[in-house]
């Protein structure tokens, strides 16, 4: 079964911060993280239930999943057959609150 990838607003937010925090060292390395991210995202689409619950499942009244690619979190939920990345945070971070993944 495949699924199709939809990043909201305040995930692309979270990117493009991420992407801006790495280029101020690394230009270029800010750009490979984020292929390398976006590339990973293929792993959602195929399978997205093979990944754990994220701690602030509890918050959220749907099932609130988590992919780690070190050292970031994308929190995401199912629907249907979407995986909507809710929220990319880096996984020293406090958990997220539940406006994090409204």
């Amino acid at each position: 079964m495949s699924f199709r990838t939809v990043i909201t607003p305040r995930a692309l937010g979270d990117l493009r911060q991420i992407r801006d925090y790495i280029a101020l060292r690394s230009p270029e390395n800010a750009a490979k993280f984020l292929n390398k991210l976006l590339a990973e995202l293929d792993k959602l689409e195929r399978q997205p239930r093979a990944f754990a619950r994220a701690p602030e499942d509890e918050l959220v009244p749907y099932d609130l999943h988590q992919y780690v690619i070190r050292p970031y979190r994308i929190l995401y939920r199912i629907r249907g057959k979407v995986v909507e990345i809710l929220h990319v945070r880096h996984g020293a971070r406090r958990r997220a609150t539940r406006s994090d993944l409204d």
